[in-house]
């Protein structure tokens, strides 16, 4: 049974209004005190958030799971009504007799929906991506805005970001189609690996011309920055008896070559392990003892200039 639900026994209907709703219908003949045993969300069910008021509106899942809330609390956050299934002109539910209302998404995509609705964070319950993204499509369904509990502000925002190092484009794709800037732009570190080539026409579309571009010309910048920082060749040490100009230019030359092998399949996630590797190649082939330590120095003020451009990449990003 999943950590959001609890088991609720109902008994004889004219013993208990309340439960009378949750009651399974009894076969011809069963004794009518037969137990039902039916699930209720754990964190909204008939004494949650007594501190307001007793829940006046029952939400059964399709996986018939109860789900029991506060009417005005959909209303006020809802732009259509809950897709006009609650209305503020119905009449006030007496104790114990709450309507039920069903809806078509499954308790976890609904668990996820309320804890929203509610300002409060579902962590606890590891939701799926899968469920993240129903969950997402369900709240725009029922008018619930997107960018107010969408945020870096909101408990949900963290909770989509544990997601962004094994599914960074799905979760872009879901910021792009619903114009969720802060989300695309807190997603777009983990997309510096993400295969450009692979964006099919589906994809596109899903992302729009403007997010499109944003991801295209993220990876671009990315190069060009470290074309331009490796165009800056180690600093020439004064001329000696065994290391003289022409022996410096030769290991300006190599510089160059190191550089352009590294540019050719650079990609904009390029480790500073992977820079090290390949322009410490150049330097265990140098025998002179100052050129070594002048291209040492290059590399790791290289090293240190490209962390700072990833550091830098989200002002990139937002300026596009």
């Amino acid at each position: 049974m999943p950590s959001f639900l609890h088991e609720a026994s109902s008994v004889n209907p004219s013993e208990d209004k309340m439960d009378s709703v949750l009651q399974e219908p009894t076969p011809i003949g069963s004794p009518t005190s037969e137990t039902v045993t039916v699930s209720v969300s754990t964190a909204f069910h008939p004494a949650s958030h007594s501190d307001v008021y007793i829940p006046d509106l029952i939400i059964r899942s399709s996986d018939r799971v109860f789900f029991h809330v506060h009417r005005d609390h959909l209303i006020r956050a809802s732009t259509n009504s809950f897709n006009y299934l609650v209305s503020t002109s119905d009449s006030a539910s007496a104790p114990g007799s709450a309507p039920v209302v069903p809806l078509p998404e499954t308790s976890d995509v609904i668990n996820v929906v309320f804890h929203v609705i509610y300002k409060q964070s579902c962590s606890q319950y590891n939701p799926s991506l899968a469920v993240l993204i129903a969950s997402i499509m369900t709240l725009k369904k029922y008018g619930i805005s997107l960018g107010e509990h969408i945020n870096p502000t909101a408990p949900l925002f963290p909770i989509l970001l544990t997601q962004a190092p094994m599914h960074a484009i799905e979760l872009y794709m879901v910021a792009a189609e619903n114009d969720l800037r802060d989300l695309a732009v807190a997603v777009s570190p983990h997309l510096l690996s993400f295969h450009l080539p692979t964006v099919n026409d589906e994809m596109a579309a899903r992302m729009g011309p403007i997010y499109l571009k944003k991801l295209f010309f993220l990876h671009i910048n990315r190069t060009h920055i470290l074309q331009e920082l490796m165009l800056t060749p180690p600093v020439s040490h004064p001329p000696t008896f065994d290391c003289g100009i022409d022996q410096q230019q030769r290991t300006t030359r190599a510089w160059a070559l190191s550089c352009a092998s590294l540019a050719w399949d650079a990609r904009p996630d390029l480790s500073p392990t992977r820079m090290q590797n390949v322009l410490g190649t150049m330097e265990s082939q140098l025998t002179c003892e100052l050129c070594r330590a002048s291209v040492d120095a290059r590399i790791q003020q290289l090293m240190s200039e490209w962390a700072l451009a990833q550091e830098a990449h989200n002002v990139q990003y937002t300026e596009l």
